[in-house]
């Protein structure tokens, strides 16, 4: 994304790539998410896939397959990357879940009516830590949880593009140890019937942070070495 003004162009191209057709007759899924598909496969019949999940809330994926008949034609399903351990199976049964090159893994039987998908992508927590040029190659730290990146909620006055002035957000990530990412807790909640919370999302992370010294600039958006090692003094959770 180039500004937050192109943030609106995610949900519709996410959608509109989800699944898509394969040069063998077959279908794959590409992104996840609650949807319905009806689409031909093998040698043109019409298949409906119902899908039913939080996800990327939720590790847990389930698919309805749904051919107008009994068919023949491959499912092929994307292992995100991050994913160091995902779990595949149809109607119950395990199937191994390594991705090929591409990343997918594709599933040829014959297809019935109410056949069932079931993914499991487990989540784990990554701190990912660099240094920025443009700051003087100063250190960063970013946070995640599977396949989303977290930031600390700053909440909005008049718009949503003026922040509240007395929000604190000069947080320095404050994570040790071998483990790195262990003492993070995750608080999951139910997934809201309507998506209206700018600062309440369904899953949130807990972790150590150090309130920083600095005021960022285009030229320096990071704080020096000098004003982290000062903040480290004091620690929240």
């Amino acid at each position: 994304m180039c500004c937050t003004a192109a943030l609106n162009r995610i949900l519709p191209n996410y959608v509109t790539h989800m699944w898509m057709a394969t040069y063998d007759n077959g279908l794959a899924a590409t992104y996840y998410g609650p949807c319905k598909l009806s689409a031909l496969a093998g040698d043109r019949v019409p298949v409906e896939i119902a899908c039913r999940t939080d996800y990327p809330f939720n590790e847990v994926i389930e698919m309805s397959v749904k051919p107008d008949r009994e068919a023949a034609f491959p499912l092929w399903f994307r292992i995100p990357g991050w994913c160091k351990r995902p779990q595949l199976s149809v109607n119950g049964s395990a199937i191994a879940a390594t991705p090929d090159d591409k990343g997918f893994v594709r599933v040829e039987r014959p297809w019935k009516a109410n056949d069932t998908v079931r993914l499991c992508f487990p989540m784990t927590v990554e701190v990912s830590t660099g240094r920025d040029k443009n700051a003087g190659g100063a250190p960063y730290a970013s946070v995640s949880y599977g396949p989303l990146l977290f930031a600390v909620p700053i909440p909005d006055t008049k718009d949503p593009n003026t922040p509240d002035p007395a929000a604190k957000w000069n947080y320095a990530v404050d994570v040790q140890g071998v483990d790195v990412g262990a003492d993070v807790a995750v608080t999951r909640r139910p997934m809201p019937a309507k998506w209206d919370w700018p600062l309440e999302s369904p899953l949130k992370l807990q972790l150590n942070a150090a309130i920083c010294d600095w005021t960022p600039s285009p030229q320096r958006p990071l704080p020096s070495a000098r004003s982290r090692i000062r903040s480290c003094l004091g620690k929240s959770r």
